[in-house]
């Protein structure tokens, strides 16, 4: 499928369906270690924080593939920084830009923050 020029519909969900249960595969050896006795200690933090990430991008995922949605509120599309949204700019060749938004004012030499999200 990366390799074709255009993926239709039908294809697209497809190979979302074997990513999906390929993580599910995953996360369940993940668990049955947990329940043999295994323990998460071994991880270092920034491991820790991953797993979270995956798991809860899993279930977007899942519930986008289930309810046939192209959006989901506060949709995390980064497994390094999953607090990063989308903006949708309009800019010419670059439609949508990735960060933090914020609004700034300038008085007297001073910039201010307003808002930050």
């Amino acid at each position: 499928m990366a390799s074709k020029r255009r993926v239709s519909q039908k294809e697209r969900r497809k190979a979302i369906k074997k990513k999906l249960q390929y993580i599910k595969r995953n996360l369940s050896y993940i668990e049955q270690l947990i329940s043999d006795g295994a323990t998460l200690e071994g991880l270092s933090k920034r491991q820790y924080k991953m797993l979270l990430v995956v798991y809860v991008i899993y279930r977007q995922q899942l519930w986008l593939y289930e309810n046939k949605k192209q959006s989901v509120d506060h949709r995390i599309v980064s497994l390094n920084q999953p607090h990063i949204r989308p903006i949708v700019r309009g800019k010419a060749g670059k439609s949508v830009e990735f960060g933090a938004k914020l609004s700034a004012s300038y008085f007297d030499g001073y910039i201010f923050l307003d808002h930050i999200s």
